[in-house]
């Protein structure tokens, strides 16, 4: 059982490393419009 958390902690830091990996260029990409993109992709619009 210890083996199994230690892969799920490991999986889900690992994931949300390749979310803020994934996230931070495309803020930059998005530059001043980055918010409302963010709020629109929240909304579904």
């Amino acid at each position: 059982m210890l083996r199994g958390t230690a892969w799920l902690t490991a999986s889900n830091f690992i994931s949300r490393l390749l979310g803020a990996i994934y996230i931070i260029p495309w803020y930059i990409w998005m530059g001043s419009y980055a918010a409302t993109a963010n709020r629109s992709l929240h909304h579904g619009l």
